[in-house]
């Protein structure tokens, strides 16, 4: 599922959606130690996703996840011309 998507750039230097943001600080820093903790994120399963599946597929692991991630698909929101994102922190 894509929960974000545009220009790369923009994606890669102003990520919006929580899960982007935890992919993102999760790349190596040869500045930082391996033993950090992930930034904006937490342990979680990733559920198998099957047609009868709901919500957002990413809510098990959102710092900023609320009752209904787990209920319904978030719509998509456009930030920019050619940025969009997939969260109700954005609606």
């Amino acid at each position: 599922h894509m929960v974000e998507w545009g220009e790369v750039d923009e994606i890669l230097h102003h990520p919006q959606h929580p899960y982007t943001q935890l992919l993102i600080s999760a790349v190596p820093d040869p500045e930082k130690s391996i033993h950090a903790e992930l930034e904006g994120g937490r342990k979680g399963e990733i559920p198998l996703w099957t047609p009868e599946s709901c919500g957002c597929p990413f809510a098990g692991r959102c710092n900023q996840a609320m009752p209904r991630c787990k209920e319904t698909l978030p719509p998509v929101s456009k930030l920019a011309d050619n940025h969009f994102v997939r969260c109700y922190l954005y609606e």
